[in-house]
């Protein structure tokens, strides 16, 4: 296969390539220690162990150490390449989902990218949210093409995604996140059963086949509980209690507010330059473009039902919005919004996740 072949077959990919670097760029230029980078650079192993034994966070040490003895600004190189195949499994998981056109999915991942928030990466003590983030999305990816093996091989994709999505649980967000997978798997499983069984004998047998990934969040979350609860000064650490959840439950829609308000605050042309930039061109290009296909285009009969399916979208982008915002708040440590500081642009990655289905129509 020459250049030109190659290119032509992988448009997207280079599409997807381009628009993150003109927006991550940042991250392989600048330079500096923030927040509580400076504990972490003079630590060593047994140091870093024990203080997240403190916080019950153990699987950090073993990923953030190993970068931190790299040259100056390494930790970054690694933090663009982890969130760049993460940006590229959401791509490959939307279109493998058969729920989207390749168009649908580009446009989707190309927002996703571009979306200005999560500055938070450039820090070194959140580096491993990076990697659970790709573990994660590459664990859901091997539960979608599990599905296309027999036998043995099968056996091992899932094995290999239930590992993955086992440690991406460190970062405990991502729990809230397994009901997307469940949601395909019920689907993907409806699809297969067709018309011949009831709904309710499809979830079922739905849930017997899938029993792994059904369980592992349940299974992580006592693990995690029984073995790794924060104690010391990180005693109630990010737990939960039925007076914080009660709390979000009652003040959710100022909740909702401020997350979305927050959201974007401080993001401007002088701080972020061309990566802000080239958000708004990728929304402005999408729109024009989207304006440009159904003045001129014609009717694709493969559209039609889209409303369905757009609204299905929204409920589904909102409700898994509402319980990302109920997995933050209804934290001891994080229950007031008004105190959050930086944390909404710290976790939007996770919420922006939530939005991209409703911008799937």
């Amino acid at each position: 296969m020459n250049m030109h072949a190659w290119m032509k077959k992988h448009t997207n990919i280079i599409i997807l390539t381009m628009v993150y670097i003109a927006t991550n760029w940042f991250l392989l230029i600048i330079s500096g220690r923030w927040w509580d980078d400076w504990p972490i650079h003079y630590m060593d192993f047994g140091e870093m162990l024990e203080w997240y034994r403190y916080n019950g966070n153990m699987i950090v040490p073993f990923l953030t150490y190993p970068v931190k003895c790299l040259p100056e600004g390494g930790y970054r190189i690694a933090v663009f390449l982890w969130y760049y195949f993460g940006s590229l499994l959401v791509y490959k998981i939307m279109v493998n989902t058969k729920l989207f056109s390749e168009k649908t999915a580009l446009v989707c991942t190309m927002i996703y990218i571009a979306a200005p928030i999560n500055d938070a990466r450039i820090t070194m003590i959140v580096y491993n949210y990076a990697v659970t983030f790709c573990m994660f999305w590459m664990g859901f990816y091997l539960q979608i093409i599990s599905g296309g093996y027999d036998g043995r091989k099968e056996r091992m994709v899932r094995i290999a995604a239930d590992i993955l999505l086992f440690n991406s649980y460190w970062t405990e967000s991502l729990l809230v996140y397994t009901g997307i997978i469940w949601l395909y798997l019920l689907y993907d499983e409806v699809r297969r059963g067709g018309t011949e069984k009831t709904f309710i004998r499809i979830s079922i047998s739905c849930v017997w086949r899938h029993l792994d990934c059904f369980l592992l969040p349940f299974v992580f979350f006592a693990f995690k509980g029984a073995f790794f609860t924060p104690y010391g000064p990180y005693e109630g650490y990010n737990g939960f209690s039925i007076a914080s959840v009660m709390y979000v439950m009652r003040n959710s829609m100022s909740i909702i507010r401020e997350t979305c308000l927050r959201l974007m605050d401080n993001y401007d042309l002088t701080q972020y330059g061309v990566g802000f930039i080239v958000f708004f061109v990728v929304i402005a290009g999408v729109c024009l473009y989207s304006f440009y296909e159904k003045k001129n285009g014609e009717d694709n009969p493969d559209d039609e039902g889209n409303t369905k399916k757009d609204g299905a979208m929204l409920l589904l982008g909102g409700g898994m919005s509402f319980c990302r915002i109920i997995s933050l708040c209804g934290c001891t440590r994080l229950r007031d919004c008004v105190k959050w500081g930086r944390r909404p642009r710290f976790h939007a990655a996770w919420n922006w996740d939530c939005f991209t289905g409703v911008l799937c129509g």
